[in-house]
């Protein structure tokens, strides 16, 4: 036996990348082998003096660390050498490159060298199938040497004869190739046992350095290249199809059909594939279960087959199915109704049944919560074949109230064999339910969008007629505003305001009414007004009818001193009742001046001037009135800061109710910005006041009262 490490003494050098190799070093060879059958077919040869033998080995040198040297000595890689007292006498290096397997096919149906394009590396035949069989082996290359080889193909059923070789397909010569960078193959016809089992197929390989190599055998080879398989199963019987489910056999075209079938076969094999087909349509899916909506209208006859793993389709399993159409081609239904009157429908339905059967037709009117309000009551009288049109009239009253009413056409149809009836085609329409006379509020517009605490609104109620005949225009309504709770006044306002024909409209213009006012009499908000129509033409109105409008109030006063001056009344103030206003003045001033005033003066219900001394000591806390500003603070006046001739200024107030219903009521007044954080009390109405050598008569003011 050779033995796994042997000594190397280096006597001359052919070739040496490295540079550290001399003559003399010895060279420590660690055998390698590509298998035990090579490794027994060289225990009995001996290597004679000028051999040559490839090996990997480690350069021993003592004073440095051993490195990875691949050297050359001639031969075959991987044997091992024998102890002996000669020497090797040559070394060179060879780079050896070796190939692979590239195609392999046990089912081969091309031409040498190509690939079919479907190689099978294991498959299931019957007993005694004959078959072809293609290898293809790509080389390697080599430097400094020639390496032979030889490639057989064996089954495991004869494993004393190859089936293939390296022979190029008979092309070449000889079995024997050398790595070169080409390639070699073979195509041959072989027959699988007739007794079932599972077979090997070996592709395997054998080399030799500079000579030719001993063919390999089944188990004897330096290289296994490939192995696969081929199963003899006994003779391939077809598989069998089974339709599970179509549903519905009974379609309107564009609806879904859902397929379901299975297979099985009875040699125990796999069902590889599934195939659906139309009479009409052809191709449908290689599914096993699938939906569509595509069918064409027609009578289908559906085929349904499997394919087993071997390749062998079932006979097809059938069923029939209809696609059919039934659809509305047109209606006619009025837009508009009286309550309590006969509406007709005219429906026209055109139908597409394509095979032998009696269809029967159900047309259907419904309203929107499902009821159904007409229908064909000969629908199970008359029956339709093949193709056509029908013409269907159908009637129904229409609703007691006015209002817009949606409704439904629905078609079905039904034959024998079928569960229940199948709705088709859907088509919507409104109707709109009038009375003859139908006055109603379309809009109401006021004659602003803000206004001042107090101030009166002018409405114009928009009214059009939507009924069917003309309105004399004889109009009762009601108004009220948010702040008078869940009440109305307590008479109706009556007016005239002319025919109103069918479409038409009128206007009513309200001023207000019994003195009362509109307007948001206290605060700053939004104001809604209601207006209520009581009857039309002496005809009580069924529900009530209103509309609403939003009232912007200003949150802040203006005094504009730079141009006319408009008084602002704070009316109604009830005993006890407080409010906040906002006050801005905007001013423009001949001079920059530093001060201006803001003036308070009493005055009775009846415009008479309160005594101020007799009356201060309810009406005002000297204390909090009298501050020092400079020496320019009098009796009712309260200094503000302007400085610049044009600009505005903002204070806030808050009105308080008085004691006394006779004497006028308080007012307490917040300046901003002034400088000073008393808080000072004043009487009812106030103005304010240029400096006193300036004439303040024309300016803004805002007063407080109640009536008695």
């Amino acid at each position: 036996m050779f033995p796994d490490i042997c000594d190397v003494k280096v006597e001359q050098i052919l070739s040496d990348p490295s540079g550290k190799i001399s003559v003399g070093d010895i060279i420590v060879v660690f055998a390698r082998y590509d298998s035990l059958a090579q490794r027994e077919e060289l225990n009995n040869q001996s290597i004679k003096e000028g051999d040559f033998v490839e090996v990997f080995g480690k350069y021993r040198n003592p004073d440095e660390v051993p490195d990875d040297i691949r050297i050359t000595a001639g031969y075959k890689k991987g044997v091992e050498l024998e102890r002996s007292d000669h020497y090797i006498k040559k070394i060179s290096k060879i780079e050896i490159t070796r190939g692979s397997l590239k195609y392999f096919d046990l089912d081969y149906h091309g031409g040498y060298p190509y690939s079919d394009g479907d190689e099978a590396h294991s498959i299931t035949v019957s007993p005694g199938t004959r078959l072809k069989l293609f290898f293809y082996y790509k080389e390697g290359t080599v430097s400094g040497g020639t390496v032979y080889y030889i490639i057989r193909v064996y089954a495991e059923w004869d494993k004393e004869h190859y089936i293939a070789n390296s022979d190029c397909d008979e092309q070449c010569d000889s079995e024997i190739g050398w790595e070169a960078g080409g390639g070699r193959g073979d195509v041959e016809e072989y027959t699988v046992p007739l007794q079932p089992g599972t077979y090997r197929i070996r592709v395997v390989y054998s080399s030799a350095l500079n000579k030719y190599p001993q063919p390999p055998t089944w188990d004897k080879y330096e290289k296994l290249l490939g192995e696969y398989t081929v199963i003899v199963k006994e003779e391939n019987h077809p598989p069998v199809a089974v339709i599970d489910e179509i549903s519905p056999n009974i379609v309107v075209r564009g609806g879904y059909v859902y397929f379901r079938g299975h297979g099985y076969d009875p040699d125990g094999d796999d069902i590889a594939e599934y195939e659906w087909r139309s009479s009409i349509d052809g191709f449908l899916s290689n599914k096993k279960e699938f939906s569509t909506s595509k069918l064409s209208i027609g009578k289908h006859t559906i085929y349904f087959r499997v394919k087993d793993s071997r390749g062998k389709w079932s006979d097809p399993d059938t069923r029939q199915i209809t696609v059919l159409m039934l659809w509305i081609d047109s209606y006619d239904v009025p837009e508009k109704s009286v309550p309590n009157s006969e509406i007709t429908v005219n429906v026209v339905v055109s139908y597409q049944f394509p095979d032998d059967q009696e269809y029967y037709i159900l047309v259907g009117i419904y309203r929107s919560t499902g009821e159904r309000v007409a229908y064909n009551d000969n629908y199970n009288k008359i029956t339709y074949r093949g193709s056509g049109y029908r013409s269907f009239t159908l009637k129904f009253k229409s609703p007691s109230q006015a209002g817009t009413y949606d409704y439904a056409i629905r078609i079905y149809f039904w034959t024998k064999g079928m569960d229940d009836w199948v709705k088709t085609d859907t088509k919507t329409f409104t109707l709109k339910v009038q009375p003859e006379v139908d006055i109603r509020i379309t809009y109401i517009e006021t004659d602003k969008s803000v206004y001042r605490p107090g101030e009166f609104i002018t409405l114009k109620i928009y009214l059009k007629n939507f009924g069917t005949k003309t309105a004399k225009g004889n109009i009762e309504y009601r108004i009220k505003a948010e702040y008078h709770a869940g009440w109305y006044p307590a008479y109706p306002k009556r007016v005239n305001v002319g025919p109103i024909p069918p479409g038409g409209t009128a206007v009513i213009e309200d001023k207000g009414y019994d003195g009362m006012l509109y307007g948001w009499y206290g605060g700053d908000g939004k104001l809604s007004i209601v207006v209520r129509l009581e009857s039309v033409d002496g005809k009580k109105v069924d529900e009530e009818k209103w509309t609403s409008v939003d009232i912007y109030i200003d949150d802040e006063i203006t005094l504009d001193w730079s141009g006319k001056g408009i008084n602002y009344i704070i009316r109604n103030l009830k005993k006890g009742e407080v409010r906040s206003y906002i006050v801005k003045i905007e001013y423009t001033f001949a001079n920059t001046i530093e001060y201006t005033y803001m003036e308070l003066t009493i005055k009775r219900l009846d415009g008479g001037i309160l005594d101020w001394d007799a009356e201060t000591d309810i009406l005002l806390n000297r204390e909090e009135a009298s501050f020092d500003a400079g020496g320019l603070c009098y009796k009712g006046t309260v200094p503000v800061r302007f400085g610049t001739q044009k600009g505005w200024k903002k204070f806030e107030i808050i009105v308080v109710s008085g004691l006394d219903d006779s004497s006028g009521y308080i007012c307490v007044l917040y300046p901003h910005g002034i400088e000073t954080n008393h808080r000072v009390q004043y009487i009812c109405e106030y103005g304010f006041k240029l400096p006193w050598d300036h004439d303040w008569s024309y300016l803004s003011k805002i007063c407080v009262s109640i009536p008695p």
